[in-house]
């Protein structure tokens, strides 16, 4: 750490630049990448490690020649931006969303917004703070910074903003991108409207650094889905999947409603299978209610998996709800009956779930199916994949 420290003070020449928020980090870190690679060389992580000792792990594999260096950081509470700032020090700071994640930890949302304000707080007087003009703190996060400020967003009061957007599957989201009183209608490889908002940002890290429009356009056009975030796959046969099987906090669970919503699926059928959502210790049964109730009726089946299906055995559910308490039953009763042009949407908390098993077995051999995996990783990068394992 102290090393890192040290070393950042070293580094003259790259453009760093720093990402928080409450949702879309990782996949705007990876999308500010691809925009930046039109100056050189960009030195990103491109999983979602963001703690102090991964921005510090970080720095110490930048070197002058890069020309950008993108690093998410994260937030695990009061008091805790302050340090991996100081030890980063970005030129450029970009914040998403504000939402409920760790609000629980502040005794007011003010506190919360305040904390993830450390990030654009301290930036160079020359530096640009890059945030939402869509959400509802922007003035105090703007009073809370000296550098420049360049906002994105729907609105039409923001400097980078979106026009005439069209986000219906199974085409990924299309929108005039709109800078400086220049129009570019740009296409994207994102699937969701609120990833509207990420091709948004990075187009606004590469407005404030010089890019012209012709070129954030075109670099935007290629920003492809982080794996597991709202990421779009067709099979041969033209089966679909959406899959977001990395996290299901309150806003990304939104956004798959959404999304089952616009999509059109003409006479072929759309199907949600989520497994565990519940980030509390106590019972679960009405948050689960809740994500039923917001999708039933734009999706023709709802298939939910794992043990928490206990609790809700005796429930009273929809006609569209069916429980599964391991993968493999789900895969056994679902995959045989998918046809070309169905979408299946798989979400749920985190990897270690798995529930990927059920895009990857139409394509390769699967014979693990345990449910209590501990690996953090997805299964298709697993060595264990094929092994026997029940």
């Amino acid at each position: 750490m102290g090393v890192a420290f040290f070393y950042r003070r070293l580094l003259t020449r790259p453009v760093f630049v720093g990402v928080t928020g409450s949702l879309g980090k990782t996949q705007l870190k990876n999308a500010i990448a691809v925009v930046l690679s039109r100056l050189g060389a960009v030195k990103f992580d491109p999983g979602t490690d963001n703690r102090t000792y991964d921005a510090a792990k970080n720095l110490l594999q930048v070197r002058q020649s890069h020309a950008a260096v993108v690093q998410e950081i994260g937030m695990a509470g009061p008091n805790t931006m302050a340090r991996p700032v100081r030890l980063y020090r970005p030129d450029i700071a970009i914040i998403t969303v504000i939402r409920s994640d760790h609000s629980a930890d502040f005794g007011s949302r003010r506190e919360h917004v305040l904390e993830k304000a450390a990030i654009i707080r301290d930036l160079p007087v020359d530096g640009w703070a890059i945030l939402n003009a869509d959400e509802p703190d922007l003035e105090v996060l703007q009073a809370e910074t000296r550098a420049n400020v360049c906002t994105y967003g729907l609105s039409t009061h923001a400097d980078v903003r979106a026009g005439t957007v069209v986000a219906r599957g199974p085409a990924p989201v299309q929108f005039d991108l709109c800078i400086a009183g220049n129009s570019r209608r740009v296409t994207t490889r994102l699937h969701g409207e609120h990833n509207v908002y990420t091709a948004l940002g990075a187009a606004a890290v590469g407005h404030v650094v010089g890019l012209p429009i012709n070129e954030i356009a075109m670099a935007v056009g290629n920003i492809e889905a982080v794996s597991g975030r709202m990421q779009f796959v067709e099979h041969d046969d033209g089966v679909r999947f959406l899959l977001d099987d990395f996290k299901a906090s309150v806003g990304s669970l939104a956004a798959i409603a959404d999304y089952l919503k616009n999509f059109e699926a003409g006479s072929a059928r759309k199907v949600l299978v989520l497994g565990s959502i519940n980030y509390g210790s106590g019972d679960s049964t009405g948050d689960y209610l809740q994500v039923i109730e917001s999708v039933d009726g734009c999706c023709d089946e709802i298939l939910l998996v794992g043990e928490f299906t206990k609790s809700l055995e005796k429930t009273r559910l929809p006609e569209a709800v069916r429980l599964f308490e391991t993968t493999r039953h789900c895969a056994n009763d679902l995959l045989p009956r998918v046809r070309s042009g169905d979408l299946v949407v798989l979400k749920c908390r985190n990897m270690r779930e798995h529930l990927r098993r059920l895009e990857i077995s139409r394509r390769a051999t699967v014979n693990c199916w345990q449910m209590d995996c501990e690996r953090k990783s997805f299964c298709d990068e697993c060595r264990f994949l094929e092994a026997h394992i029940d």
